[in-house]
């Protein structure tokens, strides 16, 4: 499991980290590394990940190489196209937020293993 802060920024300025600039995510083919644009690729080329993000602060992303409940179909061009206001019309759905009583739910469920 990998957990990311960040990618649920409260407002515009806070939605690029410079920690983001060094995460090695490779073909992201000049997406803008904002925390949340990686959480949308992940969903999106990673069919082999279970990625969400709990509704806490400034959101906490969670990573789980196994298959995921649900995944977004967005080209790495539509990716670099999404705006801050994409991200605050739809968080949610983009985002796969769940409450953040979700988390005590979901780790009992770590034990089932990437290929379930």
């Amino acid at each position: 499991m990998i957990a990311i802060h960040g990618p649920k920024p409260p407002r515009y300025p806070a939605q690029s980290y410079q920690h983001a600039e060094r995460m090695d995510i490779p073909d992201l083919r000049g997406v803008e590394r904002d925390v949340w644009k990686t959480i949308v690729y992940l969903r999106s080329h990673r069919k082999d990940l279970d990625v969400f993000v709990l509704d806490c602060d400034q959101g906490l992303g969670v990573i789980v190489k196994r298959k995921p409940d649900s995944g977004l179909h967005y080209s790495g061009e539509e990716i670099d196209r999404l705006s801050y206001k994409d991200l605050d019309n739809k968080r949610e759905h983009l985002l796969n937020l769940k409450r953040q009583e979700y988390f005590h739910e979901f780790l009992p469920t770590l034990h089932r293993g990437a290929n379930t």
